[in-house]
């Protein structure tokens, strides 16, 4: 029986089927191409994601850095992550200096009588921080005076310039140290707290000057400064004041004072504001001279 296929028709489809495989090896170099392309492609996208994400990084960290500078120099804003941001440091003064205060005038209560304990602290609470705040603004002025000697007036902006780069260096403990030192030395007290604080060399008196001095500092270098008000004395006790102050009540009768009744006798505890009447913080206490019959009530 003869092969229905000639020669011929063999080599015809050995042909086509070489040219088939040539096409498909064709296609598949084609394809192998392409997916190494993409490859390429995909690994060019990954290296460029992975840029753009450290420029996203570090344009935000540019940015932090330029708000916090731009809060710190400004004084509108704060820097929630600064731990002398003012805030902080007038809660830290209504807490913990302010426990130390009623732990001293405890502790002085059987030689004193109430009014008396309140004045002798309120006035080593005003030398203190009056201290400081003196000092810095004088320093500042100083500086402005050495740059701009030939200025009558200084703008604003310059102030917080000084104020800004004061801060940068003002929290360093060396720097506390040395200036809370020199400017506690230079206070002059009265006799009687003279007296009391020399009576008492390792008592709470002497925990309270130190971390007094330690807040006054941080709020008269901060930026914006911080204030205590001290000024309310001998006013009447009027709505304006009471925003900022409440009545603190006395267990003792209160005598002998020279204050007219309904105005303020003494501020027993300031309130912590910042400069200029833009606000306040937290709120103080005063002791209110009571009128006749809410004086003999008391008695």
């Amino acid at each position: 029986m003869k092969c229905a296929f000639g020669k011929a028709d063999i080599l015809t489809t050995v042909s086509n089927t070489l040219t088939q495989l040539k096409d498909s090896e064709s296609i598949i170099a084609q394809v192998l191409s392409e997916v190494t392309t993409k490859t390429n492609i995909i690994d060019k996208l990954v290296l460029e994601n992975e840029q753009l994400k450290h420029n996203v990084q570090e344009l935000n960290l540019r940015l932090n850095s330029v708000m916090a500078d731009t809060m710190n120099k400004s004084g509108t804003f704060e820097n929630t992550n600064d731990e002398y941001s003012n805030t902080k440091l007038a809660q830290r003064f209504d807490s913990h200096v302010k426990q130390i205060w009623i732990e001293v005038n405890d502790e002085i209560e059987e030689e004193f009588n109430e009014v008396d304990r309140l004045s002798i602290l309120s006035e080593m609470c005003q030398n203190v921080f009056t201290a400081f705040h003196t000092e810095v603004d004088f320093a500042n002025q100083r500086i402005l005076d050495s740059i701009f000697s030939d200025e009558k007036t200084f703008d604003d902006s310059l102030l917080k310039e000084v104020r800004s780069a004061r801060k940068l260096y003002s929290g360093k403990s060396t720097t506390r140290e040395k200036q809370i030192e020199k400017i506690l030395q230079s206070i002059q007290w009265s006799k009687e707290i003279n007296r009391i604080i020399s009576e008492r060399p390792e008592t709470l008196i002497k925990t309270f000057l130190a971390e007094l001095a330690d807040v006054s500092w941080l709020m008269v270098t901060s930026n914006p400064p911080l204030i205590l008000n001290f000024d309310v004395k001998g006013k009447e006790y009027t709505a304006r004041i009471k925003e900022r102050f409440v009545e603190c009540g006395t267990s003792e009768a209160i005598s002998h004072c020279k204050c007219e009744p309904g105005h303020v006798l003494l501020v027993a505890w300031p309130s912590v504001e910042l400069e200029n009447n833009k606000g306040y913080l937290t709120k103080g206490e005063v002791v209110v001279m009571p009128n006749e019959i809410n004086n003999k009530m008391t008695i």
